[in-house]
């Protein structure tokens, strides 16, 4: 579970419960967006209008995506931007490391292709 803190309008500061399968689930949408965009770096502001949110949770799902396992690379100037590198296991190859792996985590790799 993920907390998210902010300051209420009378000052009073408080916590809350943020489910993470949101953010994840933006996160994906994000992973489709940089696959479809695959043959150019994209910038945030243009993520952001792609996806209709604002361009600050852009780097959240960032750090979300990577956490994930997946290998976004961000790059600065003029032609930097946001760019999704792969290597795919195909589900034979998932199969063979799955004793090496603990059994959720395999389980959250499957569900996650299945739903890309």
């Amino acid at each position: 579970m993920i907390y998210k803190s902010m300051t209420t309008m009378t000052g009073l500061y408080i916590r809350r419960k943020v489910s993470s399968m949101g953010v994840e689930n933006n996160a994906i949408k994000m992973i489709k967006l940089l696959r479809e965009n695959k043959d150019r770096r994209m910038k945030m502001p243009e993520i952001a209008a792609s996806l209709g949110v604002k361009t600050r949770v852009i780097s959240n799902w960032k750090k979300t995506i990577l956490s994930l396992g997946y290998d976004l690379r961000t790059y600065g100037g003029y032609d930097g931007g946001y760019e999704l590198h792969e290597e795919y296991l195909s589900l034979t190859e998932l199969n063979s490391i799955k004793e090496k792996l603990p059994p959720e985590i395999f389980e959250k790799i499957k569900r996650i292709n299945e739903r890309i």
